[in-house]
C-alpha cells in the first residue's frame, strides 16, 4: 500500500479533520499569520472548523473537494479545493460534496457566523489576492488533461485554460524564475534567479547564494526525458477514456506549449523523498545557516565539517537524512523568518523512512522539538521531546557503554554522543520550567555517561578524556590548576540545580518554609556559584565574544532563586501578571516570614544579574530562544535596561513568533507596573486586564519609584515571563 491516499472528500463530517490539517499550513505562511493579533493556532482551528461545513456546501455544483490521508493512521495531510467552469459541473462528481437539506444549510450558516474571523483591517484580506487573479485570468475554452502518474499515485484531472487577457496572435510565452536566492528571499523581494549571482546581489555586491531543491528531484533535461518517457507510456494506455483523450486532442497549441511546464509542476509536487538526489551539505546555504545562528546556543549535534565528512559516507547518508532534513528547517527559519510547510513535511517523510530506532532520531526529534515549541505548536513540541526521550532511554544513551558501541572508535562522534543525552536532559528542565509541569523522564535516570569537553575541543576535534559527574562533584576538593571542567558541565549542573530547587519549593510556602529552603537550596545554588573558577565567572571574554552555555548556566540559576525567594519576600504578585502565557497561579496569601527581608533582597540582587547578562554589550542579540523564558522580575527600577531588554527580545521575536507574543505580552504588564497607565497602547488580546489608569505596585512597601517619562512601549513586570514560580525553583545568582 503506498504511504498516502488521494480521496475525494464527500461529506461535511471531514470538516474538523480537513480544518486541522489546513489552518497549520496557512500559519506557516507568514502574511497569514500576520492577519490576526494576539491569536494562537489552537485558538483559530476551533473557529476554522465551525466555518468549514458552509465553505464544503457552497457553490457545490461547480467544487471539488480531494484530501491526501496517512495510509497508515487515515490522518488527513493534505487539501485541495478545485473549481470547474459550469459547463462541466455535471462532471467528477465523485469529488462533489453530498447535497445536505435546508435546514442544515441554516444550521451550517449559523454555525459560520459563530466563529471568531475578525483578523487585522489595516492589511489586505485573505482572499484578496485570488479573487484578483480570478478576475485576471478568467477562463474560457476550458479543457482538461489526463496524465498517467510513474509513481502509480491516482490519476489527477489538471484543469488548465486559456485566458481572456492574451490572444493567440499576441500571445507570448510566459517565463518566470523558479529560484530566488537567499539573500533576496530573506528580504521578501523579487529575484531573477540568475546564477551565478543574481542581478539584484550583483547591484548590492553581496555575495549570492541558492539553497537545492528542498526534495531534490530532476535537472531540466532529466525531466524532458521523463516527459517523452511519460508520452510513450502515455500513448499506449488503455485507460484514457475517449471523451476526455478528444478533449485532450482538442487543446490549443499554447496550450500544449505549457503542457511540460505544468507537468513539471505536477511532478516536482509528487516526488517522493525517497527519490530525492544526495544534498551537497557542503554548500547548502539552509545548512550553514543552522550552524551559523544555532548551533552555538545548542552545540550537541557534530560539528560542522565533521558533519560534513560524516555525510560524504553514502552508508551513513540515509540514516542521517532526517536530521539533515531538519537541520536545514531550522536554517530556513532563521533565513527566511517563514515556516516552510514543504520542508516540514519532507523531514516528517524522512522520519517515516528511517528505522525508529536508529540515534540519530533522538537528534532530529530533539531538534525539531524546539523548533515546533517556539513557533508556538506547543503540543507537537512536546510530543516530539517526549518521543526522543523515550528512544534515548530504551536505547541506553545515559550509559557510559552507549557512546562507545555507537562511536565508531571517532571520538568526535562519541562525544557528540554524550552532548546527545545531556542536552535532551537540559531542554527537558527548560520545557518544564516554561510549561509548568513537573514530568520528568531524563532527569530522573541516573546516567553514567561522562560530562561534555571543551567546544575549542569539539569543534577542533582534538576530544581529551573525558570527565566524569563524580569527579564534578567533588570538584570542591580539587585544585583549579589540577581539574577544569568545561561551560557544558558547568550548565548540566546549573540544570540539576535548578531541578533540585523546583523540588525543594513548597506548593504553598509558610513561614517555616523559610529557613529550610535557605538550609537547602540555597546552599546548592550558592555552592555553584562560589565553586566556580574565575575564568567561569566572566561571561564575556576580552575579545567581546560571549561564553554562550555559561550564559544560559547564570541565568537559569537567577530564574531559579527569583522563583524560589519571592513568594516568600516582600515583593507580592500583580493581577496583570497573568496576562502572560505562561504565568502560573501564584500563592495566595502567604504569610510573611520573619526572614522576609533576606527573601526580598535575594530576589532583586538576582534580578540585577539577570538584568546585566542581558545587556551585555553585543553586536546583535543573538541567543537561544529560551532565554526569553528566563527573564525574570526586575520590579520596575531600571527603566533603560526594561527598554533595551524589549529591543533585544524583539530581536528574537523576529525569527520565533511565541517570542513575539511574549514581548507583547511584557510590554503590557510593564505599562501596568510602571504606572504607565494611557500613556502607551499595547495590544493584548482580549485577557482580563486591570484598569488602566490604576498604578499597581509590586512591592509592599513605602517606596515610590520615578518612572519618568516613558515613551516607547516597556517590557513586562518583569516578572518570570515564563514560569518557574510555582515549579520546583530554580536559584542562581552571579
Amino acid at each position: 500500500m503506498p504511504p498516502y491516499l488521494l480521496e475525494p472528500v464527500r461529506s461535511v463530517h471531514e470538516s474538523a479533520s480537513l480544518s486541522k490539517n489546513n489552518i497549520p499550513a496557512f500559519w506557516g505562511q507568514t502574511w497569514w499569520r500576520m492577519l490576526w493579533v494576539d491569536r494562537t493556532l489552537e485558538s483559530i482551528i476551533p473557529d476554522a472548523i465551525k466555518r468549514m461545513p458552509r465553505n464544503l456546501v457552497k457553490d457545490r455544483a461547480v467544487r471539488r473537494h480531494e484530501m491526501v490521508a496517512d495510509s497508515a493512521n487515515g490522518m488527513v495531510v493534505g487539501f485541495a479545493r478545485w473549481i470547474l467552469p459550469p459547463s462541466h459541473s455535471e462532471g467528477w462528481l465523485e469529488a462533489q460534496i453530498e447535497d445536505v437539506t435546508e435546514e442544515e444549510r441554516k444550521e451550517f450558516d449559523a454555525l459560520f457566523a459563530s466563529a471568531d474571523w475578525s483578523h487585522r483591517d489595516d492589511m489586505p484580506g485573505f482572499d484578496d489576492p485570488l479573487d484578483e487573479m480570478m478576475r485576471k485570468y478568467r477562463p474560457k475554452n476550458p479543457h482538461i488533461i489526463k496524465f498517467f502518474d510513474p509513481l502509480r499515485i491516482p490519476d489527477i484531472l489538471i484543469y488548465t485554460t486559456q485566458t481572456a487577457t492574451m490572444d493567440n496572435t499576441t500571445k507570448k510565452k510566459a517565463t518566470r524564475s523558479s529560484l530566488a536566492c537567499l539573500p533576496c528571499r530573506s528580504r521578501h523581494i523579487k529575484c531573477d534567479g540568475n546564477k551565478p549571482s543574481c542581478t539584484r546581489c550583483i547591484e548590492a555586491a553581496k555575495k549570492c547564494d541558492y539553497t537545492r531543491s528542498r526534495r531534490g528531484g530532476l535537472d531540466r533535461e532529466a525531466l524532458a526525458e521523463r516527459r517523452k518517457r511519460l508520452a510513450a507510456a502515455n500513448s499506449i494506455s488503455d485507460q484514457t477514456p475517449s471523451s476526455i483523450q478528444e478533449s485532450h486532442n482538442s487543446i490549443s497549441e499554447d496550450v500544449s506549449n505549457n503542457y511540460g511546464s505544468l507537468l513539471d509542476a505536477v511532478e516536482e509536487a509528487f516526488i517522493a523523498p525517497a527519490l530525492s538526489h544526495t544534498i551537497n551539505i557542503e554548500d547548502d546555504g539552509l545548512v550553514d545557516s543552522y550552524y551559523d545562528n544555532f548551533h552555538n546556543f545548542h552545540p550537541f549535534l557534530l560539528p560542522r565539517r565533521y558533519m560534513v565528512k560524516l555525510y560524504r559516507d553514502p552508508n551513513r547518508q540515509s540514516s542521517l537524512a532526517p536530521l539533515i532534513a531538519t537541520m536545514r528547517f531550522v536554517g530556513h527559519i532563521y533565513s527566511s523568518q517563514e515556516w516552510d510547510m514543504e520542508l516540514k513535511n519532507h523531514l516528517e517523510d524522512c522520519f517515516r523512512e528511517t528505522s525508529p530506532t536508529d540515534p540519530v532520531i533522538v537528534q532530529s526529534r530533539l531538534l525539531y522539538s524546539v523548533a515546533l515549541f517556539w513557533y508556538d505548536y506547543k503540543t507537537e513540541a512536546v510530543s516530539q521531546i517526549e518521543a526522543a526521550t523515550r528512544l534515548a532511554i530504551d536505547l541506553g544513551m545515559f550509559r557510559r557503554e552507549f557512546t562507545t558501541a555507537h562511536g565508531a572508535g571517532d571520538p568526535v562522534l562519541e562525544e557528540c554522543w554524550r552532548r546527545t543525552w545531556w542536552m535532551l536532559y537540559i531542554l527537558e528542565v527548560c520545557y518544564a520550567g516554561t510549561l509548568g509541569t513537573k514530568t520528568f523522564k531524563a532527569v530522573n535516570i541516573e546516567a553514567t555517561v561522562d560530562l561534555p569537553c571543551e567546544e575549542l575541543e569539539y569543534e577542533s576535534g582534538d576530544i581529551p578524556v573525558p570527565k566524569t559527574l563524580q569527579e564534578f562533584d567533588c570538584r570542591e576538593f580539587a585544585t583549579e590548576e589540577a581539574t577544569s571542567f568545561s561551560s557544558f558541565a558547568y550548565l548540566i549542573d546549573a540544570v540539576r540545580c535548578a531541578v533540585l530547587a523546583m523540588s525543594t519549593k513548597p506548593a504553598l510556602p509558610v513561614k517555616e518554609d523559610s529557613l529550610r529552603i535557605m538550609q537547602t537550596a540555597d546552599s546548592a545554588l550558592d555552592g555553584w556559584l562560589l565553586l566556580l573558577p574565575k575564568d567561569r565567572k566572566q561571561i564575556m571574554n576580552k575579545t567581546g565574544e560571549i561564553d554562550e552555555l555559561m550564559f544560559q548556566a547564570h541565568l537559569l540559576i537567577h530564574v531559579a532563586t527569583v522563583s524560589l525567594h519571592r513568594p516568600l519576600s516582600d515583593l507580592k504578585f500583580n493581577s496583570v501578571e497573568s496576562i502572560s502565557s505562561c504565568a502560573r497561579d501564584p500563592p495566595s496569601n502567604t504569610p510573611t516570614p520573619e526572614l522576609v527581608n533576606i527573601h526580598t533582597v535575594r530576589v532583586l540582587r538576582s534580578v540585577e544579574a539577570q538584568v546585566r547578562l542581558l545587556t551585555l554589550p553585543v553586536r546583535k542579540f543573538a541567543h537561544t530562544p529560551f532565554t526569553t523564558c528566563m527573564v525574570s522580575e526586575e520590579l520596575a527600577t531600571a527603566r533603560e535596561q526594561i527598554r533595551m531588554i524589549i529591543g533585544c527580545l524583539k530581536m528574537l521575536g523576529e525569527v520565533w513568533p511565541r517570542i513575539a507574543r511574549n514581548v507583547r505580552e511584557i510590554q503590557t504588564i510593564a505599562q501596568h507596573v510602571l504606572g504607565l497607565g494611557s500613556k502607551v497602547v499595547v495590544s493584548t488580546g482580549t485577557g482580563n486586564r486591570p484598569d488602566t489608569g490604576e498604578v499597581l505596585a509590586l512591592s509592599a512597601g513605602e517606596e515610590q519609584y520615578d518612572i519618568g517619562a516613558f515613551d516607547i512601549v516597556p517590557l513586562e513586570s518583569i516578572d518570570d515571563l515564563c514560569g518557574f514560580y510555582n515549579l520546583p525553583s530554580l536559584d542562581f545568582n552571579v
